[in-house]
């Protein structure tokens, strides 16, 4: 009775599962597991996703970076692993929330956003480019290293070169054909292409042109995109020169910085899953960073009695460094400079000792190098320094392979220095610990808006 519903049943589930198949075919990346089974996260903000696999990337991105070292990468210590995973995912939550913010306001259609997301694609798919058509193409191969030698460098009998000898054959055989290669594909683009140049536009070009309609004005066109006189200009300016030849040289390199352009524009790079990935962490990184500017930074003020107070507590950080007057005794070995120094205690003679044994240069004015700030006496030596009093001998004290011992002369303490000296100075502490604050206190009302999950999980499996 029920046989032939059931035939029914079984036929369309196929069929479906056919689609499904055919589906993922297309889909490339997909797969029939990835349909039915999620992939596993670590967190959800809002409606977006921080998957595993993110997560994962953006750790052994920040071991690469070195921001945290290899006590995270390589430690056994569960507890700190634990503490600063959390506290990384807490920062891409927070990233995540930036970006939301920098989103819903249109930041992402900011000209200075847009600006930087082209020129950092175009340089992308510029390297590209040179790699594909340049660099590939350059080889250099035995016989060529073998024929530069005979007829270069050969000399005597020996009919091979020594390693050393190959190693700078290869180096200047590498960057000569580097150079026709990329002349040979530079000529190939502009016989390709369509350029017009006018000579009037060029010949009138002058220093004080910037100030009429230069912006205007087009000195030439590649493929009928303008190059506006005000780009050479610019190239002018730079180079500090103006006649003729320079004009004609500059406006060469604009119209293959032109030619260049539209190549790598046009070879679909931006299809490349490699270059998607570096242009998505670019965007990502860079929307950021317009947010704090366009959003943040403007809702951080300074005033003038802040600075004051702030000079007024911390006055100890805002001097002159302390200064001393030393002499020195410097020697290749510690055995000697211990001797010298048992000598020194029973009475010896600091700068007859110093004339007598040591290397420094001082040693013509019997060890005396004169006042020099603490800034530029080495650490070791500073911490023992600061300890002694006016007369005291210190060290020895190892310094890049040397044994120095110390005598103090004199001492100088170093003078406040006046609140207009410092003022920026105080000025940019202050605003960047503002600006710390109002960032966290702007994300933590972001939270209370977006909801916030964490997977803990599927966090716990990196502990």
């Amino acid at each position: 009775m029920h046989k032939y519903p059931m035939r029914k049943y079984t036929t369309n589930f196929l069929l479906t599962l056919l689609v499904m198949l055919i589906l993922c075919g297309q889909a490339g990346a997909l797969s029939l597991f990835s349909i039915f089974k999620k992939e596993p996260y670590v967190a959800k903000v809002g409606d977006r996703v921080i998957t595993t696999e993110r997560f994962v990337e953006e750790v052994k991105r920040l071991h690469t970076l070195n921001r945290v070292g290899k006590k995270l990468a390589e430690s056994e210590d569960k507890s700190f692993r634990k503490q600063n995973y959390r506290k990384f995912l807490e920062e891409l939550i927070d990233r995540e929330l930036m970006l939301m913010e920098a989103e819903n306001l249109g930041l992402h259609k900011d000209p200075t956003f847009l600006e930087a997301m082209r020129v950092f694609k175009l340089n992308l798919f510029l390297d590209r480019l040179r790699k594909e058509e340049v660099l590939k193409k350059v080889k250099v191969t035995e016989e060529d290293v073998l024929e530069y030698y005979r007829k270069k460098m050969k000399k005597g009998d020996r009919d091979k070169p020594t390693q050393e000898e190959r190693y700078t054959i290869e180096r200047a055989l590498y960057a000569e054909k580097l150079k026709e290669r990329e002349k040979e594909y530079f000529k190939s683009l502009r016989r390709k292409a369509r350029i017009e140049t006018y000579e009037d536009v060029l010949k009138a070009l002058t220093k004080d042109s910037i100030k009429k309609d230069a912006h205007k004005k087009v000195v030439a066109r590649v493929d009928d995109k303008p190059i506006y006189a005000i780009e050479l200009l610019r190239e002018l300016e730079r180079m500090k020169k103006y006649d003729m030849e320079t004009k004609k040289k500059a406006l060469d390199s604009l119209i293959l910085r032109a030619l260049l352009d539209k190549e790598a524009l046009s070879r679909g790079y931006e299809r490349d899953p490699e270059l998607k990935k570096k242009i998505e962490l670019y965007r990502r990184k860079i929307l950021v960073e317009v947010f704090k500017d366009r959003v943040i930074l403007p809702l951080i003020k300074v005033k003038e009695e802040e600075i004051e107070q702030y000079y007024r507590k911390n006055k100890e950080k805002y001097k002159e460094p302390d200064k001393y007057n030393i002499s020195v005794i410097a020697v290749g070995n510690r055995e000697l400079a211990d001797s010298i120094l048992k000598e020194l205690e029973r009475g010896g003679d600091f700068e007859y000792l110093a004339k007598e044994h040591s290397v420094d240069p001082s040693r013509i004015r019997g060890g005396l190098v004169g006042w020099v700030s603490e800034r530029n006496l080495p650490r070791k030596a500073l911490a023992l320094i600061k300890k002694a009093k006016k007369g005291d001998v210190v060290g020895p004290v190892e310094n890049r392979r040397l044994f120095i011992i110390y005598k103090i002369n004199d001492y100088r303490e170093g003078k406040p220095l006046p609140l207009e000296k410092v003022k920026r100075e105080i000025d940019i502490t202050i605003g960047r610990k503002k600006f710390k604050e109002t960032l966290e206190l702007y994300l933590k009302r972001l939270r209370k808006i977006v909801k916030v999950e964490i997977n803990e999980e599927e966090l716990a499996r990196f502990y």
